[in-house]
This record gives structure tokens, sequence and C-alpha cells, in this order.
């Protein structure tokens, strides 16, 4: 009896509090952040600086009140969903010039994703898709230190396919100076790209996988004495005209491999040494991984990777290890398939949809730039 007496105290208390701060025009975060508990420890919460309403999306700008930080806004992200009545897949939280930007998408946007609808000039980052939030093209910065490596995972059918040919695509078409390994270990998505004039080695299966990459590693040392004879930490910084060509190294199907097998054991060995150390040398990695689980992705690997395009899975294992979340990747209510997913880098987690490459114009730029075009 008294615990029904309490929650009926308890409940008329809230309803009090929310009344009071409606009457007295309090922000409608207030009576949220204090329940909460998003305070520091002279009491004092999150300010309502400033609220933009676009046509898919609405955002609010908050100061971060001294002693508290982003992390406390995204740790209680799935309680500000809920008090927002959205999936937390809808919400993002990030930090805007030193002050908390909470987004809510408001409605599905209809976009264009052909990738032939788009020009690009930019060289310096490669397009992954279309931000669903604000319409704009989403980026991987691949010669920025902390996304220098790119996975993209996903089941059949989640446009994992898609989204690495529109990749290599657009890095053969666009990045000038460059060399590229392929270990093609399907042999059905890339093979186009195999006379390709920047393509150094292009391997289907498994034959020669641990030649390749032990060359790449081999290559990669090398160029750090190089840099040393050139007093130069980072490849990218140097300007000389002796530059030497920036790699790009792309496994297609990691599920091909396991770290617990014997076999495998010294391709992981030298690709954690790629993913630790290969970014100073101007050595860029590219995997794909259908479903992928603890095996094929072990943690010393996974962490390397932080720039990640995480497209619709079958199991929760997979989506656990992508992502970190269990039921995100796996949820029919939020992953459409066909390149829909989340890119996750240094800058957040941005809802994507990938786009659309025909193979008429993925022959065609390879065919611009084979070895033999000119015979």
């Amino acid at each position: 009896m008294f615990k029904i007496v309490s929650g009926i105290i308890e409940g008329i208390s809230v309803i009090w509090d929310v009344t009071l701060d409606l009457f007295f025009g309090k922000n409608e975060f207030e009576y949220l952040f204090k329940q909460i508990k998003l305070q520091n420890l002279d009491g004092h919460m999150p300010i309502l600086r400033k609220t933009v309403e676009g046509s898919n999306y609405k955002a609010y700008l908050f100061t971060i009140p001294i002693g508290l930080s982003i992390e406390d806004f995204k740790d209680n992200k799935d309680t500000i969903s809920q008090y927002l009545h959205k999936k937390e897949c809808d919400v993002s939280i990030e930090l805007v010039n030193n002050q908390a930007l909470i987004t809510i998408k408001e409605g599905d946007i209809k976009v264009s994703c052909d990738y032939e609808d788009y020009e690009f000039k930019d060289n310096n980052k490669i397009p992954i898709g279309i931000d669903k939030m604000t319409n704009k093209i989403a980026y991987w910065k691949y010669l920025s230190q902390s996304d220098c490596h790119l996975i993209i995972g996903g089941a059949t059918g989640s446009g994992k396919s898609t989204a690495l040919t529109e990749v290599v695509s657009y890095i053969v078409e666009y990045i000038p100076n460059i060399k590229i390994y392929i270990q093609d270990t399907k042999t059905v998505d890339l093979p186009m790209f195999e006379n390709v004039d920047c393509v150094e080695v292009y391997n289907g299966g498994k034959d020669h996988f641990d030649e390749t990459i032990s060359n790449v590693v081999d290559e990669m040392k090398e160029r750090y004495k190089w840099l040393k004879e050139k007093k130069c930490r980072n490849l990218n910084e140097y300007k000389g005209k002796d530059k030497p060509p920036h790699i790009f190294y792309i496994v297609e199907e990691l599920n091909n491999f396991n770290s617990k097998h014997k076999e495998d054991v010294e391709f992981y060995k030298n690709l954690q040494l790629i993913l630790s150390q290969g970014r100073a040398a101007g050595i860029t990695c590219i995997v794909t991984a259908q479903n992928p689980y603890c095996d094929v992705l072990p943690g010393y690997i996974k962490s390397n990777f932080l720039t990640k395009l995480c497209l619709k899975t079958t199991t929760g294992e997979a989506s656990k290890v992508l992502c970190g979340n269990f039921d995100l990747l796996i949820d029919e209510k939020i992953m459409d398939g066909n390149g829909h997913g989340y890119l996750i880098n240094s800058d957040g987690t941005n809802e994507i949809q990938g786009f659309n490459i025909q193979e008429e114009t993925i022959i065609q730029i390879a065919n611009k730039h084979r070895k033999d075009k000119d015979s």
C-alpha cells in the first residue's frame, strides 16, 4: 500500500514540476536534465542557446557547464531520445565549438544517391554516401591521423560490395600518385581493376596473400628509413617532387581469414603492422567483412579501424563487433539494406545512404586508366 501511495505522490510531483516549468517558460530540456542529474557540482545545468529547424531536422545548441563534458550528454542519449519521442538512431549528439549540439531527424528525406549525379573535386577525402540528416555528402578523410583506415561491414544485400567498388572507382579516377594492392578473395567484385595502371598487384582468391601483404610491410619499413633520411615524420607532410605514391592496401572479404587459424596468423600480424604504423608511411588499408565475428575481426585489429561503414547485418554478434550495439544493425525497422547504414569516424556517428554506382561507370573508369589503353 505504501508503495502505491508513494508512486501516486511521485507521479503528482512529476506532473506538478512539468506544469511549473511550462508555466514559467523554462526550456523543454530543463526538467529532463534535472531528472537525469545532468548538472555540475554547483547545480548548474546546460543552457539552451539556440534552436534551428530545417525541412527534415531540428537542432538544439547548449552551453556545457564547467565540470561536465559532451560525454555526459552521450551517456544519456537513450534517455534524451525517449524524452524527445525519437528512436536513438534519429538523434545525434556532438561537440561543436565547445557546445553540445543535439540534432533530431524529423523524417526521412528523399535524396539522389546515384554516383553519376555528383561532381567530385577534392582528392583529400573520399565520398562514401549521403548524410540522411543533412542531405550532404559524407566523406572519408583518409589522410587524417584518426580516420586513415576504413572497414566496410554488412551482410549479403547490405550494399557492402557496391560501397567498395564506389570507393575504389573514386580512388582510381581522382587521387593522383598512388599504388593499389588488391586481395580480392571472392574474385567477383574487383577484377575489372586488375589491369589499371595504378594497381601494383591484383590477387584473386587467397593466392599469394602472404607474399603481397609482406611486400607492403617491407615497403612500409623502407619508407620509414627514407623519412628518417628526409628528416620528416610523415609522408603526407613531405612536399618534395620525389614523394613516393600513396598506397592503398585492399582486402575484399576478411571473412576468408581467421585469426585463430595457423595459416592466417602471419597475415593478421602483418595486417596489424600496416594498421598501426601505415599512416605515417602513406599507407591506407581498406577491408570488407561480411557479418564479422571476433575471430575474423579481433579487438586488436578492429581498434585500428576508426572509420567504419556499418551496414545491415543478420546477426547480433556482427552488429556488436561492427558498431558496439547488439541490436542496431539487425533491426528491420531501422536498417533498409542496399547501402543504408552508419558512418562512424572521429566526427561521430552519421546515418548515411551509400551511393549507387552503375557497372557501366565502373568499367568506364577502369578502361580509362588501363595500362594497355594506348596499345
